[in-house]
């Protein structure tokens, strides 16, 4: 029941809605056309009226009645302009029409007792149609003319009124029209005023409202690059040793798979070296943990000079560093891996720290390295049945430079030993090394004294 109701009470509105609705973008030339629109609906329907009425009448001239039926179908060719947004020339040509048609209509009836009225009827129609400035001078003229039309009333011989009553009721009519047009004009001129102060506010509002988004959008943007940020710092500590501030073992993971892939699809050859210092823990049991740290961030720092771009270095754990060299054959690598060693030999490590504190001097530190290197130079390469080399399981290479590495501390430390054909296995290398470590304990604490502590001693 409701919204059957609903649908009878909005059927009207949406009726008369398609009779008064403009065919144009343009909200203003809506607006007025919908006002020209009532207006002229408003007179084809007194027209129509009038036409029945002098077509019923006895005894009447035909003229005014012709008169009536050409401006009434002007008035619906005038409506239909408004209709698809004509909205100027149809109020125009109907205005026209009226003003032709109020002249026409005394002289062919010779009559001219209401001529000076006809005259004064397109001042309120234009006030209500037309724009501010239009309607001013609409009324201007049509007052003028009914005002000039009055002499013609006065004389007029075919009415039964006395001239002076005829002069007087065209007057009074003149000055309600005048003033019903003016007022139409007054409303207008208030309409145009609400309208613009809205639309200031309006103006004011958006600028405010632009530069309340426009903040908004640059503390978002800034929240959003600092986010951005953010995220790229936490990615990059996730895969950065803290002490060192070379790669962590976690990024040597993934990055290993992706070389060795890379490895096997191009042919070319990836090498690995492992760098262990030697003779570390007597430098934390006679220098202490402090010192260490700074020995291990020295290092890190030299053997990244040393190396070259596109090379990674990272902290494999402990005392000891991994070097992954991608498109680099055994003797090349072997060159970095001895010009890191040679360095570190011969600059030694200054305790020092950033803040200024000294640790204990400049103490001699060397390293072993093992350097390992896929594809084995000695024996050809396994294919894939796609043709390509078959990659070397990376746990399988970093084991190699491992031994290769043990093998170098187990003929004396300080010094670099590549891939070679035999080697002992990696059990009987860290047996031979822990024999080793026991009979040159001495000689480790030696070597980690600084050099201003054995200058004194």
């Amino acid at each position: 029941m409701t919204g059957t109701g609903d649908a009878d009470q909005g059927a009207p509105t949406r009726w008369w809605g398609s009779l008064v609705r403009i065919d144009s973008p343009d909200p203003e030339v809506r607006r007025r056309g919908a006002a020209a629109a009532v207006v002229m609906l408003g007179i084809l329907a007194v027209g129509l009226v009038a036409m029945l009425a002098l077509a019923l009448l006895p005894d009447t001239s035909r003229v005014p009645l012709a008169i009536t039926s050409g401006v009434w179908l002007v008035a619906v060719v005038c409506y239909a302009l408004v209709r698809r947004g004509r909205v100027s020339l149809g109020i125009w040509l109907l205005l026209l029409m009226i003003t032709v048609g109020n002249i026409l209509s005394p002289w062919l009836q010779d009559d001219f007792a209401l001529t000076p009225v006809y005259l004064a009827i397109p001042a309120a129609i234009g006030a209500a149609m037309l724009p501010l400035r239009q309607s001013r001078w609409v009324i201007l003229g049509s007052v003028a003319l009914a005002v000039a039309a009055i002499p013609l009333a006065g004389g007029a011989t075919t009415t039964t009124l006395p001239a002076r009553e005829v002069v007087v009721a065209a007057v009074i009519i003149i000055l309600a029209t005048s003033v019903a047009a003016l007022l139409g004009v007054t409303g207008q001129q208030r309409a145009l005023d609400r309208s613009d102060a809205l639309a200031r506010e309006l103006a004011v509002a958006n600028r405010d409202l632009e530069e309340r988004v426009a903040e908004r959008t640059r503390d978002l943007t800034f929240a959003l690059d600092r986010q951005e940020q953010l995220t790229a710092e936490l990615a990059e500590q996730s895969v950065r040793d803290p002490l060192t501030d070379v790669y962590n073992r976690r990024f040597a993971d993934e990055e290993l798979d992706r070389l060795v892939s890379r490895a096997a699809r191009s042919g070319r050859p990836l090498s690995v070296a492992m760098v262990d210092l030697d003779h570390f823990k007597a430098v934390n049991d006679t220098l202490g943990h402090a010192a260490g740290d700074v020995v291990l961030r020295r290092v890190a720092d030299a053997i990244v000079d040393e190396t070259r771009r596109g090379d990674t270095v990272v902290r494999w754990g402990g005392e000891e560093f991994a070097l992954l060299m991608p498109d680099t054959d055994l003797a090349a690598a072997v060159d970095v891996a001895e010009r890191v060693r040679v360095r570190i030999e011969r600059r030694g490590v200054d305790l020092r720290t950033e803040d200024g504190a000294d640790r204990g001097g400049t103490v001699r530190v060397t390293v072993s390295a093992g350097v390992a290197v896929w594809p084995d130079p000695g024996a050809p390469p396994e294919r894939a049945p796609d043709g390509s080399a078959d990659p070397i399981d990376p746990a399988d290479l970093v084991s190699d430079a491992d031994r290769r590495m043990y093998e170098a501390k187990r003929s004396g430390r300080n010094r670099v030993v590549p891939a070679a054909a035999a080697l002992p296995s990696l059990g009987e290398l860290l047996g031979e090394d822990d024999d080793r470590e026991d009979d040159d304990r001495e000689d480790d604490g030696r070597a980690a004294e600084p050099d201003g502590r054995a200058a004194r001693d």
